[in-house]
């Protein structure tokens, strides 16, 4: 059994024991939180009891020390081990964003919010998007003290009336009562402990190594999962007490408004790009949101389409929400095209609030719009610049495939149909080179041509490199036409790609550890290439040692090399060695003798920890 096949055999184990027993599920997601914080928890306590020991041994047995200073720095270094130990097991969680709304300044929104009343909120947020959200942060780390903040789009109360934000304040107040948001900070908080244990793990930080792996590949998979599953029943339980609350018909209503609104943010997007290439002033953000929610609105006949695609499409077992047909069937009530919005729920709710937060927007976006003008603009200088070329690289017309697809005048569908042409015509020409074949795979699955699917393929079958990104397109093209058996084959998949690449990073670096740095075991292609790319004194210059591990038609190149040999090399030339050699850009270290860095450092972000 593969790593797929396993963890889709643990969120099944999951999803039938929340179904048989609620109780029991949230029993086993504390009690998975709990074997990874007692380990930490018990060292942390064998090291403030030995701390003390010190002390006691130095202040009671010791005669007390003339001079504090080494008490002094022993305290200073134990406060700091402390403080890397407070942080290690609680992380940081991404704050929520938005800008806070007073009761003063929303009255109405605010009595809205007390109406329904069912967990307390202490602050309330706005910002332009098309979503809502429930952020739980805890103030004092470990010990909770959680601040309740609701985020709300001023996009999405636009496109709603009264009743659709009443279901959907009583939506989020439902994740919120049933404390949701506090359970996913606590998910947010471990998983992220248990990958820097994983790190570590890999670098050879931490011993003993074996027996982490060891733990690791047993806890990993069992808590994913129960965090997948759990995704899932929170909004289910959201769902229900929102139908106690609004009813079902509204609930339903309100979210099918909400799932409408997908993809608009990409018409925004193409307004303000298209204003900024015109040369004049682009409308500011939620300018340009309330303009195209309205227009999609009143044209039905796009309504009508949209809604038949989000019904259609299904959800797998991995994803965090459910799809619309499931939540529909699950209240009793098919989702039908809504009416025009005649009152729009910002006006009513937000009131006189609404006017300064346009203005704030649009004096915030005149700040940054230029500087976003002029990026648009080189954008389009390069795109012309590369379609005045008469000899093009097949790189460059594929870089010329994008730019065209992502800047111009037209509508987004020309733009793509155009993109989609200069890339069919470059595979005729060089039907090698596996990014023209990824981009028009791509591109062919956003226009609903399932012809997509047989680029992607060519794609994988020239540069395995490509199958990560190729998977989550099927999984995503799978989605939206209704084929959950195939998506989540796919998603099997990519789960087992992921594990074995793991797998192979680790024996990587474990390999590292013991290299001696001599002239390097190239095999004869590779090292063709290198000394195409660098030149024969450079590429002779090199002092490295290739490790490789084979995955399934996959090899990893992990190469070392010494920072002599490195320095003349142009960025140019570093970007195709990346290409041609690596599989991402962790795969190649720069040693200077004493220390070697990842050639892009990847930053451990803030997790996410919102419900929806």
């Amino acid at each position: 059994m593969d790593e797929g096949e396993r963890f889709a055999r643990l969120v099944a184990e999951a999803t039938a024991r929340w179904q048989a027993d609620p109780a029991a599920h949230r029993a086993a997601g504390r009690r998975l939180v709990a074997i990874a914080y007692t380990p930490v928890l018990l060292l942390g306590a064998a090291l403030a009891l030995a701390v003390a020991a010190f002390v006691s041994l130095m202040v009671v047995v010791a005669a007390p020390p003339v001079d504090k200073f080494p008490l002094l720095v022993f305290a200073a270094g134990f406060g700091y081990v402390l403080w890397r130990w407070v942080g290690f097991v609680s992380p940081p969680l991404a704050a929520a964003h938005g800008r806070p709304l007073s009761p003063d300044e929303a009255p109405e929104l605010f009595r809205l919010v007390g109406e329904i009343g069912v967990a307390r909120v202490d602050r309330v947020c706005v910002d332009d998007s098309l979503n809502g959200s429930l952020v739980q942060e805890p103030r004092w780390g470990l010990l909770g003290g959680y601040t309740n903040t609701l985020v709300l789009g001023v996009g999405l109360l636009h496109a709603l009336d009264r009743d659709g934000v009443r279901a959907l304040v009583a939506h989020e107040l439902a994740h919120l009562h049933a404390d949701h948001g506090r359970t996913g900070a606590w998910v947010a908080r471990v998983t992220t402990m248990a990958a820097v244990v994983r790190d570590g793990v890999e670098v050879g930080r931490l011993q003993p190594a074996w027996l982490y792996r060891r733990f690791l590949s047993w806890w990993e998979p069992q808590m994913h999962a129960w965090a997948a599953v759990q995704g899932r029943v929170a909004e289910i339980e959201a769902d229900r007490r929102t139908d106690q609350v609004v009813g079902p018909a509204v609930a339903i209503g309100a979210l099918t408004r909400a799932e409408l609104l997908d993809g608009l943010s990409d018409v925004v997007h193409d307004r303000v790009t298209a204003a900024m290439l015109a040369g004049v002033d682009a409308p500011s953000p939620l300018e340009a949101l309330f303009e195209v929610v309205r227009e999609a609105e009143a044209d039905r006949d796009a309504v009508a389409a949209r809604l038949a695609r989000r019904v259609a499409a299904v959800s797998t077992p991995l994803d965090p929400h459910p799809s619309l047909a499931e939540r529909a069937q699950a209240a009793g009530v098919a989702p039908t095209a809504p009416p025009p919005v005649t009152i729009r729920a910002d006006v009513e709710l937000l009131g006189p609030v609404l006017p300064a937060l346009m203005a704030e927007n649009a004096a915030w976006w005149a700040e940054v719009g230029p500087q976003e003008a002029v990026a648009r603009r080189d954008q389009r200088a390069r795109r012309d610049a590369l379609a005045a070329e008469a000899d093009r690289t097949p790189a460059s017309t594929v870089q010329l495939a994008l730019d065209v697809a992502d800047v111009g005048d037209q509508p987004r569908a020309e733009r793509r149909a155009a993109a989609i042409e200069l890339l069919e015509a470059e595979v005729v020409r060089t039907p090698t080179h596996a990014p023209a074949w990824f981009h028009l795979g791509r591109l062919r699955l956003e226009a609903d041509d399932e012809r997509g699917l047989d680029a992607l393929a060519r794609s994988v079958a020239l540069d395995a490199r490509a199958e990560d990104d190729a998977l989550e397109l099927r999984i995503a093209w799978w989605k939206r036409v209704g084929d959950a058996a195939r998506a989540e084959a796919d998603e099997r998949r990519l789960i087992t790609l992921h594990a074995a690449l793991s797998r192979a990073r680790e024996e990587r670096h474990r390999a590292r550890s013991l290299l001696v740095f001599e002239e390097a075991g190239l095999t004869a292609e590779q090292r063709a290439v290198v000394v195409a790319l660098l030149g024969p004194e450079i590429a002779a210059a090199w002092v490295a040692r290739v490790v490789v591990q084979h995955v399934p038609e996959r090899p990893l190149l992990a190469v070392h090399v010494a920072w002599a040999g490195w320095g003349p090399v142009s960025e140019a030339k570093r970007a195709a060695l990346l290409e041609r050699l690596v599989i991402d850009g962790s795969d190649i270290y720069l040693d200077d003798g004493w220390t070697a860095a990842p050639w892009r450092r990847r930053r451990l972000r803030r997790p996410e920890h919102r419900v929806r």
